[in-house]
């Protein structure tokens, strides 16, 4: 019996530090592709299902570009779609550059859509 919470314990100290943990397993029923895309990013097109119920905020082809001082067009966001639903947290990942603040500037009325 002492032997069995010792590895109980053990595993729950060491399941954190498992991909699996954070990342789910392949075969996780949790995810399914209702995106119809086909898989042309990082994710490999797996995406988790659509919560029930009405989103609270949802962008579909969400995109600002600015024109610089020489004319030419820079694209800071292009073609963002997300649902936002009540009760749940979202959040922006990307690097540097990625677009994040600008998209978060359009979302709150900083910022107009598109040029």
């Amino acid at each position: 019996m002492y032997h069995e919470r010792i590895r109980q314990i053990e595993n729950l100290l060491i399941a954190p530090l498992q991909p699996s943990y954070w990342c789910g397993k392949k075969d996780d029923s949790r995810y399914e592709d209702t995106s119809g895309r086909e898989g042309d990013d990082d994710t490999g097109g797996v995406w988790e299902a659509e919560p029930e119920g009405t989103p609270g905020v949802q962008c579909q082809r969400l995109k600002k570009i600015f024109r610089t001082r020489g004319g030419a067009d820079v694209r800071a966001v292009e073609a963002v779609n997300f649902s936002a639903y009540p009760g749940q947290i979202m959040a922006l990942l990307g690097h540097n550059g990625a677009g994040k603040t600008t998209t978060m500037s359009m979302l709150t009325g900083q910022s107009c859509c598109g040029l």
